[in-house]
């Protein structure tokens, strides 16, 4: 379809409005998976089978915790309002509390405080419950096809599925509602 965006399923008029949206983190608005990539290139050559599993540890915090923002991630929030948004992410409080910038989100919860892990619907429940929303009125953002779209289907929400690589979807998966390069494609769901 046009404007690089394919729609999976057409929003119609019985459609109810989406009154939230909840973003998955990494992979979504945080980059991540490429910063790790060029490390591990970097940790296998530097170190050999026999060596101490420790400075695989910390090398592996010191870069979880260093991650930036999508270009388009901040104009993509503030597109948002007033639609209500929050985060939902596999992420731990150590990693939380390395962020170094502020987003316009209601909350962010992480597996950790649940305690459950997408694609567990309990943690897309819990983001309902303190929004005080029904599934129905909530859109799940998420790069992943078996933790986002899978877990955000399982609790009832609508999914955008965050494809920016124009990867396949594993067979056997539930379909997302939308799918969408990156964040800019967002607003026009809405």
């Amino acid at each position: 379809m046009g404007g690089g965006r394919q729609l999976i399923r057409r929003i119609t008029a019985a459609t109810p409005p989406i009154k939230a949206v909840i973003f998955d983190a990494y992979g979504t608005l945080l980059k991540l998976r490429e910063i790790q990539g060029d490390i591990l290139h970097q940790v296998l050559r530097q170190f050999g089978v026999d060596a101490d599993p420790t400075p695989y540890i910390e090398l592996y915090f010191q870069i979880t915790t260093r991650i930036e923002l999508y270009p388009e991630v901040p104009d993509a929030l503030r597109a948002l309002e007033p639609v209500r948004a929050a985060i939902v992410s596999h992420a731990d409080r150590e990693h939380l509390a390395a962020w170094a910038f502020t987003l316009p989100v209601e909350f962010v919860i992480v597996s950790e405080a649940v305690p459950a892990y997408k694609p567990d619907p309990l943690i897309f429940h819990t983001a309902l419950r303190q929004f005080g929303l029904q599934p129905q009125d909530v859109l799940h953002v998420g790069d992943s096809d078996v933790d986002d779209i899978e877990g955000a289907k399982a609790a009832g929400l609508r999914v955008a599925w965050v494809n920016r690589t124009r990867r396949a979807r594993r067979p056997g998966l539930s379909a997302p509602d939308f799918e969408i390069r990156d964040l800019k494609e967002l607003a026009a769901l809405l």
